[in-house]
């Protein structure tokens, strides 16, 4: 059972972050699933640790495109609050 399904209207219509954006949903529904089963401590936590590290690769390649293309709304992307 998945908590949330790849759907084209969540596309940016770059490929390589349209599939990152589909692995983060499949990694998202693989946490998802481990714990309505109630799998191991350590799944959780390996599934967990290959979130934060994706989800830390993705946002520096989303940064990348904002650089090369010059994209007028990177700041608001950017901020971390």
């Amino acid at each position: 059972m998945s908590l949330v399904q790849w759907e084209n209207k969540y596309s940016v219509k770059i490929p390589e972050i349209d599939k990152q954006h589909q692995h983060l949903i499949e990694l998202l529904n693989s946490l998802y699933d481990s714990m309505r089963i109630g799998e191991s401590k350590k799944n959780l936590q390996h599934i967990l640790q290959e979130l934060i590290t994706y989800t830390d690769m993705h946002f520096k390649t989303e940064e990348k495109y904002f650089e090369q293309y010059n994209y007028s709304k990177k700041s608001t992307h950017k901020t971390k609050d």
